[in-house]
């Protein structure tokens, strides 16, 4: 006998009537923000496709903010219905699935990264598309595994943040010799200074601020001669892991709470309050050629 999906436990109509109104809200500013930049830009007088979509854009708020009346209005058992029949129907794909999650998983940085970026160049036009591929790839889990709604949609959304941030960030692991952001030099400079004697020939003082910062990016410093792109690296997996790793402990650990320490996304974030955003105090540093420090 095939089994039904899991939907929502508690309060179920409660909790799909105030998730449909911040669906529509924030759907109809994203859509409005869209608009209102192909306008401004003239691109909608010059693209048939782009008036089409927009249209299409406009229509599907306009659906939406039907269904939330209806939902306020006594239909929300009705509403119900209609989300259990699409992962009734998706789950007979079984392993068919997969594909179809994987594509969805990767379609935002895909977007975001492409050549119609341009188009969503809005914060709020990137969220509405963020939020609409993660309630699809919610879809397919509820289809796949058998998870609640609120479990699915926390697992779209951590695997979606989790790969659009690693397309952000491993750009990023390259020997180009010069400072890629703000204050990058300082950051490398100051781990340097707990190796300062075998480096710079004499002792240093250790960094005061950040400390705990400072002594996990010194990682790479361990390994003499050590190339630029090893710390980059190392940069990268600083920030990636001690941001995710915390958000996937209270997304995948059932009754974790909140983290016993700030989960910015930074390093330096083990001491409790600290802050892992250095300031701008390297301002004659910018463009400092980086291979006074590492080989090539």
């Amino acid at each position: 006998m095939e089994k039904t999906p899991k939907l929502i436990h508690g309060n179920s109509q409660r909790l799909l009537k105030w998730s449909l109104l911040i669906l529509v809200i924030i759907n109809t500013i994203g859509v409005f923000a869209f608009s209102n930049l192909i306008q401004t830009q003239g691109w909608v007088t010059l693209s048939v496709k782009l008036r089409i979509l927009q249209i299409g854009a406009w229509t599907t708020a306009a659906g939406l903010i039907g269904i939330l009346l209806l939902t306020w209005m006594g239909g929300a058992e009705r509403v119900l219905g209609w989300l259990r029949v699409l992962p009734t129907s998706l789950a007979r794909l079984r392993y068919g699935l997969l594909p179809l999650m994987a594509g969805l998983m990767v379609a935002f940085p895909v977007l975001m990264f492409s050549r119609f970026q341009i188009y969503f160049a809005q914060n709020w036009t990137r969220h509405i598309i963020f939020l609409w591929l993660a309630l699809a790839l919610a879809v397919c889990i509820i289809a796949f595994w058998q998870k609640t709604w609120l479990e699915s949609l926390s697992y779209a959304a951590f695997s979606m943040a989790v790969i659009y941030h690693l397309t952000t960030f491993f750009p990023h692991v390259t020997n180009y010799p010069f400072s890629l952001w703000w204050s990058e030099t300082t950051r490398y400079y100051l781990a340097s200074t707990f190796f300062a004697e075998r480096i710079y020939g004499h002792d240093l003082p250790w960094v005061t601020m950040h400390l705990t910062r400072y002594l996990m990016q010194a990682f790479p410093f361990l390994f003499p001669d050590s190339p630029l792109w090893v710390h980059r690296l190392w940069q990268v997996i600083l920030r990636f892991t001690t941001g995710f790793c915390g958000l996937g402990r209270i997304v995948f650990i059932p009754g974790t709470g909140f983290l016993p320490f700030n989960c910015r996304g930074d390093a330096g974030v083990l001491v409790g309050g600290s802050q892992p955003v250095l300031e701008n105090d390297d301002r004659g540093s910018r463009h400092f050629n980086i291979c006074r420090l590492f080989p090539h």
